[in-house]
């Protein structure tokens, strides 16, 4: 009898143990549950306010008192935008900085058609910061006359200055390295172009339809010159090639007019 009495007080001991035990850890887990709501209640805020602006455009006026628009495309870097409902004009400075929701962020790039058709935007200067323009940025602004352009800019967009019929002279920063298909094809008033020294290639109709361009400076280093390169430039008379180019394609003065003389420097150039 004593044993059984023993035995029972034991199991009951034992049973009051694993009692207390699935308490405690129940006891845990809505602690932990607790904690781990509460900690989400508190930064979902904040994940919502980084994600808003990483996303988010916004516009401050510079210097001059002129809104330009901006969008956030990393955490302290913006680009200039296109605001279809505004069309800017006269002369545009874009700063270097902005500040904006307690940042300070550095302006990079002109987003794809920033100025598109901006008919009467008169003079663009681009802050050192700037180290590309996108696609069409600033097509079809035709009384766009000079451009400064950014010393560390390194990529033009597809067609960036097509159509800018007021443009005469174009000297493009020794940054430059890419400069995209038609990117002054049809700048009817265009004279004078200085490429620069990093660039490798002259793609298609970059200069295409320029038809008063009588001045072309192609430094060495530049070893491909494409497919309708120069075509329609009736004023181009004379042009003289670096050494350095060992391919050209064959249509590159699909339109000859007036060419005359191709000055061929060093080595022999093969036709593509």
């Amino acid at each position: 009898m004593g044993f059984i009495i023993v035995a029972f007080a034991g199991r009951l001991k034992k049973e009051n143990r694993n009692d207390n035990t699935k308490y405690l850890r129940k006891s845990a887990r809505k602690v932990l549950a607790q904690t781990v709501l509460s900690v989400l209640f508190m930064i979902m805020p904040l994940l919502a306010i980084s994600q808003n602006v990483f996303s988010l455009e916004f516009s401050l006026p510079n210097r001059d008192g002129v809104n330009i628009h901006y969008r956030f495309i990393a955490d302290y870097e913006v680009a200039v935008i296109s605001k279809r409902s505004v069309s800017y004009q006269g002369i545009i400075n874009i700063p270097t900085t902005v500040n904006y929701g307690g940042r300070s962020c550095t302006v990079v790039k002109i987003e794809e058609a920033a100025f598109y058709n901006c008919a009467l935007l008169l003079e663009i200067t681009l802050p050192g910061t700037i180290v590309e323009i996108g696609r069409m940025a600033f097509c079809g602004c035709r009384n766009l006359q000079s451009i400064n352009f950014s010393r560390n800019l390194k990529k033009l967009g597809e067609a960036c200055f097509a159509n800018c019929s007021s443009l005469k002279d174009v000297v493009l920063p020794n940054s430059l390295e890419y400069v995209g298909k038609s990117a002054f094809y049809d700048c009817a008033n265009l004279k004078r172009v200085v490429l620069s020294r990093r660039m490798v290639e002259i793609k298609f109709n970059s200069f295409g339809n320029c038809e008063k361009l009588t001045d072309v400076i192609i430094p060495e280093g530049v070893k491909y010159i494409d497919m309708a390169a120069f075509d329609n430039c009736k004023s181009l008379e004379v042009i003289s090639l670096p050494s350095s180019i060992p391919l050209m394609n064959r249509n590159v003065f699909m339109e000859r007019f007036n060419l005359k003389k191709i000055k061929v420097q060093g080595n022999s150039i093969y036709m593509k």
